[in-house]
């Protein structure tokens, strides 16, 4: 009999769940690194993992428990840790509501290391001056 594998589960690699970066983060910013995570539907060493894009509504955090404040400090903690990046930062223009658009980031690895880029407006920054030659 061929049965299906469950996909209810996300899988975190030993080196972020044992890491200096997660331990390091609060309670309430860990909590939202596996939800974060499973936003993305493919293997862990999938080079896709690290390209999509995805959308992570209020509405949403709402729903898994999470008020609006502690979701809010929750993303700026895992943009500052290196585990995800603002690709669209969201608004609100009268009947007009845009959601923020994320990726997964390795810049985690580097967390700690002099070479670690804390924010994803500083790699923006970087990478534009990359790009213009400075």
């Amino acid at each position: 009999m061929n049965k299906k594998k469950s996909q209810n589960f996300v899988m975190l690699d030993r080196d972020i769940l044992y890491g200096k970066v997660y331990t390091d983060l609060p309670h309430s910013a860990a909590r939202l690194v596996p939800y974060f995570r499973g936003k993305v539907k493919c293997a862990n060493q999938d080079n896709k993992l690290y390209r999509e894009t995805f959308e992570f509504t209020y509405r949403e955090a709402k729903y898994l428990g999470f008020s609006a404040s502690t979701f809010s400090k929750g993303i700026k903690s895992l943009v500052s840790h290196g585990f995800i990046d603002r690709v669209r930062v969201g608004n609100c223009f009268g009947d007009v509501k845009n959601s923020s658009i994320y990726r997964l980031s390795q810049r985690w690895k580097l967390y700690g290391n002099p070479e670690f880029i804390e924010s994803d407006r500083e790699m923006l920054n970087t990478s534009i001056q990359r790009e213009a030659g400075r």
